[in-house]
């Protein structure tokens, strides 16, 4: 009788969960909380708290419980641990069995299981295939009770035994009590929540005189990139802004369309003339039959740091996870400087990262003859002296393009016969590079700044150009 009942009582959890299913078809699955400042010179921020998968289950007492049986029953099985910034994967090999996320206030299960097999069954699931995301992991499932929990292990069992694993007697770890709540600000500290500021719009048109109509108006566009000057090798990412320091003159000559990418994150504002400028009486320059004042700008060129600093968060992530790889081999160093890094076993340089555009830029140093009709998207750059020991280039700008990336490490792995030590944490990773505004990296030397003059044409111009992006 006592059975019956339990029977009964989960068939009618059963349905509730399905009514709760239904109810998030349409739930956006990583919905940031978001809101807007209005910051210095009228620029308005968008400020994101961006919560990393280990700060919800920090704030989510229900969800880290059942995360700490779900982690137990995958690691007795042989499978091992990939913690990154949204999410903990669950691997053994190349293959991905399950992988966690928290989902608002619910522990969400990907798991490795067609969900066709499972259509004509009672079990609450959704199928997310269509998402390159989790096109191995294709299979949806929600915990959010103990019922949950149940189905969810003997899902994973499902898993073991298709992969032919055999579940083996592991000392049961209390993983909720290393996730104590702690208040966002704590977690702000300690770099698992981000504060992301964004800036939304950007004043570029200053006041032209006290009797203007439009003296109290402002025209704002948005904040686009545009082309750099002319680089070799490593292309500059450079903002200008308007200044009122005293510089000596050089030569300025606006990039063309044919310009390399690297750019981004550009802003620019116009500034009055300070009183002693105005006494000073600067030299005027004729274009197109104008007379034109010379224009101040500070150049910020943007260093590899930098970069990852104030860049997005997904590409924070995909070079965390392919930077403690690299480090959890043994005898492997990273060398820093200010276009990227570089990472060495010995004297022998196995891989170099840089910033490109919107692209994180690989440099292997693997032979791309070996590699011709394969299903890696690589370009050959040893004709450049920066790359001649690291030829291989790949871009990494989406889930798919990290998967070919890891790909190759072990290509590394391989051709360098690179032993496994102790690993490194890809959320430690991310944490070298949270987001801090321009004059903090200024001040650390990770973003360099110079004086130029151009013409009040040429700054007409730049600031057109950014308009138009």
């Amino acid at each position: 009788q006592e059975a019956q009942e339990q029977e009964a009582q989960e068939e009618a959890q059963e349905k509730e969960e399905s009514k709760e299913e239904t109810s998030e078809e349409n739930e956006e699955e990583d919905v940031e909380e978001v809101v807007f400042e209005l910051g210095e010179n009228g620029i308005v921020i968008a400020v994101t708290y961006d919560r990393s998968f280990t700060a919800r289950l920090i704030q989510n007492e229900v969800a880290k419980a059942y995360y700490s049986e779900i982690k137990n029953h995958c690691l007795s099985y042989g499978l091992k641990p990939r913690m990154s910034w949204k999410a903990e994967s669950f691997y053994l090999g190349r293959n991905t069995y399950v992988r966690a996320k928290v989902n608002g206030k619910t522990l969400c299960l990907y798991l490795a299981l067609d969900p066709k097999a499972y259509e004509d069954s009672t079990l609450p699931f959704k199928d997310v295939s269509d998402k390159k995301t989790y096109e191995k992991t294709p299979m949806l499932v929600r915990v959010r009770s103990d019922l949950g929990l149940r189905r969810a292990k003997r899902l994973i069992e499902v898993i073991a035994e298709q992969a032919g694993l055999t579940k083996k007697e592991t000392p049961l770890v209390d993983y909720a009590a290393a996730l104590a709540y702690e208040q966002t600000d704590a977690l702000l500290e300690k770099g698992l929540i981000k504060k992301v500021k964004k800036a939304s719009e950007t004043i570029v048109r200053a006041q032209q005189t006290e009797s203007s109509e439009q003296t109290d108006k402002k025209a704002e566009t948005p904040v686009l990139p545009i082309a750099s000057e002319p680089e070799q090798e490593e292309p500059e990412e450079v903002v200008f802004e308007l200044s009122d320091e005293e510089i000596e003159d050089v030569t300025f000559e606006l990039a063309g369309e044919e310009e390399e990418e690297d750019i981004e994150d550009v802003t620019f504002e116009l500034a009055e003339q300070t009183p002693q400028e105005q006494s000073a009486g600067m030299e005027s320059y004729g274009v197109a039959g104008k007379e034109e004042k010379p224009v101040t700008l500070r150049k910020y060129v943007r260093g590899f740091s930098a970069k990852m600093c104030q860049g997005d968060v997904e590409r924070k992530e995909y070079y965390a996870a392919i930077k403690s790889a690299l480090l959890s081999f043994r005898g492997v160093k990273v060398k820093a400087s200010f276009p990227g890094e570089t990472f060495k076993k010995g004297a022998k340089p196995l891989l170099k990262s840089r910033i490109r555009g919107k692209a994180l830029c690989l440099f292997f140093a693997l032979d791309t003859d070996s590699y011709k009709q394969t299903i890696y998207r690589q370009q050959y750059r040893g004709d450049t002296k920066a790359y001649v020991a690291t030829p291989m280039m790949v871009r990494v700008k989406s889930e798919q393009g990290l998967k070919r990336a890891m790909r190759l490490i072990e290509e590394l792995q391989r051709v360098f016969e690179l032993k496994e030590g102790e690993a490194v944490s890809a959320l430690e990773v991310q944490k070298q590079y949270l987001y801090e505004e321009t004059p903090a990296l200024v001040e650390k030397g990770l973003i360099k700044t110079r004086l130029v003059t151009v013409t009040e044409y040429e700054a007409e111009a730049i600031l057109k150009k950014q308009a138009k992006g």
